[in-house]
């Protein structure tokens, strides 16, 4: 089940290991909603029952994780411009290359192009049929639907978090991750896109919280993602700022190279 194995990358971080050219940011980044209380209450469990251990990033997961991957173009008709092969393929490596550490590897197997008039600019088209009607596999499988418009607000992606219970009771078809077709990797634009934005959201589905936090407590209030080796930030716009700290009492500087925070899709352009 995707609740129970995807939520143990938090017991074992997920900060990138390499640093690109940093670009600012142009808006909004995540759309993806506040987790559920059992989630949170996991984190709570776990962080607690992990030793305090700070080399613990650079460790390699014990275990080993396939998961199935379907993609979708979600496009208004047969004259817009579909994602590209290449497109699809480079991102499938950046968030392969970026999951490996933890022991998880995303297996493509199929990419779908789909016409439909209000699907890929309308939250509320999608949500009254679009993930009913195309979702594949099952709760362990990941969806993923690049749209023009994920939200008004002009989010790169959104995602749904792991939940417990039976999956039917909850709508499971509708588990998945909403991109903007132009966060893809190698997509043209100011900045170009990394492809990060879609590991961001996927981090999110496997039920690892954002970085940052309301306050500089540094407790489990509710706030931060919950993981011991994570310093305590304040919440803010995406920033690239390089020693930026917003909690100057709290140990280490803004974690702006975790793939978790809102600078991921920014800091690691090539």
């Amino acid at each position: 089940m995707k609740s129970l194995s995807c939520v143990l990358l938090a017991g074992l971080s997920f900060a990138a290991t390499s640093v690109g050219v940093p670009h600012k940011p142009n808006g909004p980044f995540c759309a993806t909603g506040e987790p559920l209380k059992g989630l949170l209450d996991l984190h709570r469990q776990r962080n607690g029952s992990v030793p305090e251990n700070s080399q613990r990033r650079a460790q390699p997961s014990p275990f080993h994780v396939d998961i199935d991957v379907y993609m979708f173009s979600i496009l208004r008709s047969t004259s817009d411009a579909s994602l590209t092969f290449e497109q699809v393929q480079t991102q499938m490596q950046v968030l392969n290359d970026s999951f490996k550490k933890v022991g998880f590897t995303f297996l493509l197997r199929d990419m779908l192009r789909i016409h439909h008039p209000d699907w890929p600019t309308n939250e509320t088209a999608r949500d009254e049929s679009m993930y009913r009607m195309l979702h594949r596999g099952d709760y362990t499988s990941l969806n993923v639907y690049f749209v023009e418009k994920v939200d008004d607000m002009g989010a790169l992606g959104s995602a749904t978090f792991p939940i417990s219970g039976k999956c039917d009771e909850h709508g499971w078809f509708r588990d998945g991750v909403v991109m903007q077709a132009s966060a893809i990797a190698n997509s043209v634009g100011d900045p170009p896109r990394s492809g990060k934005a879609l590991v961001h959201e996927v981090g999110h589905w496997c039920g690892l919280l954002h970085t940052h936090s309301t306050s500089c407590s540094g407790d489990d209030s509710g706030d931060g993602d919950f993981i011991d080796d994570t310093p305590v930030s304040i919440v803010q716009l995406a920033t690239c700022e390089e020693g930026l700290d917003t909690c100057p009492n709290q140990p280490g500087l803004d974690p702006i190279h975790n793939h978790m925070s809102y600078s991921n899709e920014y800091v690691f352009l090539p």
